[in-house]
């Protein structure tokens, strides 16, 4: 387990000495949501609505660029070739690569929670368990599907083709920004195979109250959907190209 503390350790301080990582996760999040809350101040709950969509944006592209594109480069700069010599088993490599995202997330919520009361006044009554269930399996699920992008993608230019593949509609469809209800009926269909859709719906539920047992379909989804992506990442990880 020595190797897995220093793995974390490692990939916490790379990930704080990238300008454009810490950027991209915190300040952008942070902007967007006092950009928006200028706009709908005088609806709380519409803020209600949009601060977990703001913080299932963060999730998706911690997923497909904090990961996805970063283990691609990991490969293609023969930085993973040099881990395998260490040795260390391909599960610490993964597990310290959740670990540290999982935790950055986490803090992006509680950061955007805290704004949201100080600056906004929106106050969530948000059931714990219910909360702790979605983010439980949400996050390491979608950390996996990232994972699973970062081993299939066989150059850091295809690995970014394909997050933003993923990433950008994603936001859209999903209802992160606006219920998804207002999509064209053409549409609607593709938001209901995307984990981000269930994600953030089991959000939405929680915050306002709603027991385990009301995210149930939900949380089924996003087990597939992490279920699914740790497959791929186990079957096809490679230390080399």
């Amino acid at each position: 387990m020595r190797g897995l503390w220093r793995l974390t350790l490692m990939e916490a301080r790379l990930f704080w000495r990238t300008p454009q990582a810490v950027f991209w996760t915190f300040f952008f999040p942070a902007f967007l949501l006092v950009l928006l809350g200028s706009v709908f101040a005088r609806q709380p709950g519409q803020m209600a609505f949009l601060i977990p969509g703001i913080l299932g944006m963060v999730l998706a592209s911690t997923a497909y660029y904090s990961i996805g594109v970063v283990v691609t480069y990991y490969r293609s700069t023969g930085f993973l070739k040099r881990l395998a010599l260490i040795p260390i088993p391909a599960w610490q490599f993964v597990l310290a690569q959740m670990l540290v995202r999982g935790a950055v997330v986490l803090a992006v919520g509680a950061v955007l929670l805290a704004m949201g009361a100080g600056l906004f006044q929106v106050r969530l009554s948000a059931q714990p368990l219910t909360l702790a269930a979605v983010m439980g399996l949400g996050t390491p699920a979608f950390l996996a599907t990232g994972f699973a992008v970062g081993v299939l993608a066989r150059s850091v230019e295809s690995a970014n083709s394909i997050a933003a593949f993923m990433f950008f509609p994603m936001t859209f469809l999903s209802g992160a920004y606006f219920p998804v209800e207002m999509l064209p009926g053409a549409l609607q269909p593709l938001s209901a195979v995307l984990p981000l859709t269930y994600f953030l719906r089991g959000l939405r539920t929680a915050a306002r109250g709603g027991g385990p047992a009301s995210v149930a379909t939900e949380l089924a989804v996003l087990a597939l959907w992490g279920a699914v992506g740790a497959l791929v990442s186990v079957r096809r990880f490679r230390w080399t190209t």
